[in-house]
C-alpha cells in the first residue's frame, strides 16, 4: 500500500480496505491461535440485537497476523447444526451458502508464539442489517517463549 506502484498514492484505498470486513475462505492452517466463541445469540428470545465482547488469544505459532477470521455456528433444529468456522467438520460446512468473514488489521502484525492478540468486536443492528466494529492490539510475550 505504501510502495506507490506506478506513482499512485494508495492511502485512501488502504484506509478503506483495512476498515471493511469481507467474506473470506478461512482455514485452520491460516490460524495463528485456536478458534474461540465470541457470543451466543438465541434468536427465539433476543432482547438486545446488539452484541459486543472482548476476546484474547495466545498465539501458538510465529507468523504475520493480518486480521480476525470469524465463522458462525448455527443450531437450526434439535440436532441440526451448520457451521462455517475454520475447525468445523466438512459435513456441516455450507461454504456455498455462508462464508466466514475477515476483519482486517490496519497493517500486518508480526507475532511469535506466546504473544497475545486482543480484539473488541461489536455488531449493532442498523435497520435490517448489522454494522460491525473492531479494535485490536497485539502484545509481545513478556518472556522468551
Amino acid at each position: 500500500w505504501t510502495a506507490r506502484p506506478l506513482g499512485l498514492d494508495m492511502t485512501a484505498a488502504r484506509r478503506l480496505a483495512t476498515n471493511t470486513w469481507n467474506r473470506a475462505r478461512v482455514r485452520c492452517d491460516h490460524l495463528l491461535a485456536p478458534p474461540q466463541p465470541w457470543a451466543i445469540v438465541d434468536y427465539a428470545v433476543v432482547e438486545d440485537p446488539d452484541v459486543r465482547a472482548s476476546l484474547a488469544w495466545t498465539v501458538t505459532r510465529e507468523g504475520a497476523a493480518h486480521g480476525l477470521g470469524a465463522g458462525l455456528d448455527r443450531l437450526v433444529g434439535d440436532d441440526a447444526r451448520v457451521s462455517n468456522a475454520p475447525d468445523a467438520h466438512p459435513a456441516i460446512r455450507p461454504d456455498r451458502i455462508y462464508s466466514p468473514v475477515f476483519f482486517p488489521f490496519s497493517e500486518p502484525v508480526p507475532v511469535d508464539a506466546g504473544d497475545v492478540i486482543t480484539v473488541e468486536l461489536s455488531a449493532r443492528l442498523m435497520g435490517d442489517d448489522s454494522g460491525w466494529w473492531w479494535k485490536s492490539a497485539a502484545m509481545p510475550c513478556a518472556r522468551k517463549c
